[in-house]
């Protein structure tokens, strides 16, 4: 079994239904991601959770904003993979590394505070949803929140 199956169950029963509520709709998913948009004021809003590739039990989500093209659908927009270009994460903290990703493993600091090396699956999720209001605020108003990686 994947070290990441727990993870990704916590996030189908605790985030899924979380961004539903949102306005987004689940794209096709495959092994190493998963993608959602919904449509807001003529724009795209478009995220994606990738699983890391050894599938540990490490993730981000990509984001981007598309404009709504008359004469083209959502679909056939969000069809050409290479024509989105990812804006930025969301992360656990700031920076460009794994250890940045949501995932099982703790910091160190958080480590030795709570005396266990790892998140439970609902933790990660937990933190996930939190982290989720700062995208909500960068496609509002273009601010990077504590959790955004713009790239």
């Amino acid at each position: 079994m994947s070290k990441s199956k727990p993870y990704r169950e916590a996030l189908k029963s605790q985030f899924y239904p979380f961004v539903a509520d949102l306005g987004f709709v689940r794209g096709r998913a495959n092994a190493l991601s998963v993608p959602f948009h919904r449509v807001r004021d003529s724009k795209i809003h478009w995220f994606e959770i990738q699983w890391d590739k050894y599938h540990r039990p490490l993730f981000v989500l990509n984001f981007s904003e598309l404009d709504l093209d008359e004469g083209i659908s959502v679909e056939q927009r969000l069809s050409d993979r290479y024509a989105l270009n990812i804006m930025g994460r969301v992360q656990r903290s700031k920076g460009g590394g794994l250890s940045n990703w949501f995932q099982a493993r703790k910091p160190w600091k958080a480590s030795i505070l709570s005396m266990s090396f790892r998140y439970t699956p609902d933790d990660v999720a937990t933190q996930l949803i939190h982290s989720f209001s700062d995208l909500e605020e960068w496609w509002e108003t273009k601010n990077e929140g504590p959790h955004i990686y713009v790239i």
